[in-house]
């Protein structure tokens, strides 16, 4: 599970963490303390619960942040008066909640399948990527390194994270496991080990 609170006060942020750490196991979480920060994040990584503040600072909209979560599922969580009116987020959690709650609370919502809420999307096709894109999956499935990658197709270690990150989100891949069905079943492994042409 990947996940990214997105809390300005570092009090609640860290609190929050940790409620979740005890509840569920997680391949990681990130943090942001701004609207701004919470999109850069985003974008470098793959998240599949969006906890944000209603209070938090910035100038970017909510519903920019909304597009950019696409596909993970996005937790509001507001002051004691309550969530705004006209959010667009379908799940808020209270800040004021007792630390009881809060387990419960996130207990249901990590148990329950969120799938039926997001738009059904057809299989995307390899069709979809382009020719670099191709390169780099093919690269990495086959074992090859950031900086490796970076190195055989000549370009930055910055270009091959975001044809990585491109090719996740056009693929709907999360782990490194998806990766690896996909390109079997595509075909992709040739039979020689990694290096010998």
């Amino acid at each position: 599970m990947r996940i990214l609170a997105a809390v300005h006060h570092e009090l609640v942020r860290y609190g929050l963490m940790q409620v979740v750490r005890d509840i569920q196991e997680t391949d990681y979480i990130v943090t942001a303390s701004t609207k701004e920060e919470t999109v850069d994040m985003l974008r470098r990584y793959t998240i599949d619960y969006l906890f944000i503040h209603e209070d938090l600072p910035g100038a970017v909209r909510l519903e920019t942040i909304q597009k950019e979560a696409a596909g993970a599922v996005i937790i509001q969580l507001h002051g004691a008066k309550g969530m705004s009116a006209g959010t667009p987020f379908r799940e808020s959690l209270s800040e004021w909640l007792s630390l009881d709650d809060w387990y419960r609370m996130l207990t249901d919502l990590f148990s329950t399948d969120h799938s039926s809420r997001l738009p059904l999307q057809p299989e995307a096709d390899m069709e979809d990527l382009t020719r670099r894109e191709e390169e780099v999956f093919r690269l990495k499935v086959q074992g090859y390194s950031l900086k490796e990658s970076a190195r055989v197709l000549q370009v930055s270690v910055k270009t091959i994270e975001n044809h990585r990150r491109s090719i996740s989100k056009k693929l709907m891949l999360k782990t490194n496991r998806d990766w690896i069905k996909r390109a079997e079943s595509e075909g992709f492994f040739d039979k020689q080990p990694r290096g010998e042409e």
